[in-house]
């Protein structure tokens, strides 16, 4: 598929100019598009620009000696893009044509771990299964990260129904657990086993049941994405909560959205055999969190979250292959064995390249290409990086931001709720705000900083 996409490309008239056979030897610590197209432009005497669709990928490059147009085509499937050629400049696009594609791709993923979640969660022979069993599995799968939908015998206008008439078969299930109540007296007090049949305690029995809802969000969490949360609520004719996910505690289950490896929990893995990643000096600082680079961090717009341990590590693993290196890296590439007293080499890295929890590795016999695995939520939740500057730069001068302010920042920059690259400078220069983040109502962010 890829040889196709590229041999495409070489018959696309925009990379058709002898000017492109020129050969280029060029290299890049991550950065965005709009600042590392026209770098490689000036190396090859090209008028080279990203527009604003696709100016905030991160580029990692790194080629000898290889004609510019061949690192150009790479750059466009990498980031799901094209070139077109106007103005006497050689412009980066969004490919409609594929973006459209990995969009299906991605809810098509969606929709088969959510119907699989579905199904597990009909085999329960509580309250939760009889619920679930009348859940379309297309609702989930719609979800988008921190947004959650709720199923109800009686929805409001911005709820869903089920698919079938719970409450009967809710209302039966009742009555089998409260004829088995038994009666415990102790001192002046009463207790009584509870509907669920788990042993737990309840003060009475559950009357007619009038109302079940079943909320289902998925976690706003980048690295969590995979989760999705569940809870469950039966009201009775007294407009009491007589169950709440089947013991009467505030307690909220948690699913898997995408598969995963339950067995593999030793996360950071100790590195492979193999030389240690060189890191720069000015990774070694960030690391390590030693005051010396404050004046680069202040600035993220020009020295990218991304452009310090991470470039090294995936440039060490671009070495490896001994090919010309592009890749289009996600925000949320991890943190590796380094904070965890591990100097990771670049087997570890390959590992968890090839793991494609984080991107994807295309073939290509003379280049090494890597792209964001979920490109068009990766796309989504880019931290914007002169908003991330600015509230690092108010923080800096007044120790802490406003609410108005952190609601702008929210604002301008999509969805990046707790990522990699925004926890790594809000633990640095506000560390209040990391926990923040992580509990905040993203919407509610949105909605306030959209009124300015």
């Amino acid at each position: 598929m890829l040889a196709l996409a590229i041999a495409f490309l070489s018959l696309a008239s925009p990379l058709n100019s002898p000017a492109l056979g020129k050969r280029v030897s060029f290299i890049t610590r991550a950065a965005p598009a709009s600042r590392v197209l026209p770098e490689l432009g000036k190396v090859a005497r090209l008028n080279i620009r990203a527009t604003p669709e696709t100016a905030n990928e991160g580029l990692i490059i790194k080629v000898d000696d290889v004609p510019v147009g061949e690192v150009l085509k790479r750059i466009a499937v990498v980031t799901s893009g094209k070139w077109e050629h106007r103005s006497e400049a050689y412009w980066l696009v969004p490919d409609k044509t594929v973006r459209e594609r990995e969009q299906s791709a991605e809810f098509d993923r969606r929709l088969v771990t959510a119907r699989k979640v579905v199904s597990e969660h009909t085999k329960i022979g509580d309250p939760d299964g009889i619920l679930w069993r009348s859940v379309a599995p297309i609702s989930i799968a719609q979800l988008q990260p921190d947004e959650a939908v709720v199923f109800s015998t009686k929805p409001t206008t911005w709820q869903k129904p089920f698919l079938d008439g719970v409450l009967p078969k809710i209302n039966e299930f009742v009555r089998s657990r409260n004829h088995l109540v038994q009666t415990f007296v102790g001192g002046s007090a009463a207790s009584t086993h509870g509907i669920d049949g788990r042993g737990q305690i309840e003060t009475r029995k559950v009357g007619k049941i009038v109302k079940a809802l079943l909320t289902v969000r998925r976690s706003p969490f980048a690295e969590f994405q995979d989760q999705v949360t569940f809870a469950v609520y039966l009201v009775d004719t007294d407009g009491k909560v007589a169950y709440m996910n089947g013991d009467g505690a505030e307690y909220t289950g948690s699913i898997p959205f995408y598969p995963y490896d339950e067995s593999d929990d030793s996360w950071p893995h100790p590195p492979k055999a193999g030389p240690a990643i060189h890191f720069e000096p000015s990774s070694i600082v960030f690391l390590t969190g030693m005051s010396d680079l404050r004046d680069k961090l202040l600035h993220p717009s020009i020295s990218d979250p991304l452009s310090f341990f991470q470039t090294d590590e995936l440039l060490a693993y671009g070495k490896l292959s001994g090919k010309p290196f592009v890749a289009d890296v996600p925000d949320r590439w991890p943190k590796t064995g380094f904070h965890h007293g591990y100097e990771p080499t670049a087997a570890s890295v390959e590992d968890i390249v090839m793991s494609g929890s984080y991107v994807k590795k295309l073939d290509d016999p003379t280049f090494s290409l890597l792209k964001p695995s979920r490109p068009v939520e990766d796309r989504a939740e880019r931290v914007n990086r002169s908003a991330l500057e600015k509230l690092v730069e108010q923080s800096s001068r007044e120790r802490f931001p406003t609410v108005q302010q952190v609601c702008q920042f929210a604002y301008h920059s999509g969805r990046p709720t707790t990522l990699q690259t925004l926890d790594d400078y809000l633990q640095m220069f506000i560390p209040p705000l990391s926990e923040f983040f992580g509990n905040a109502d993203w919407a509610l962010l949105l909605s306030v900083g959209s009124t300015r």
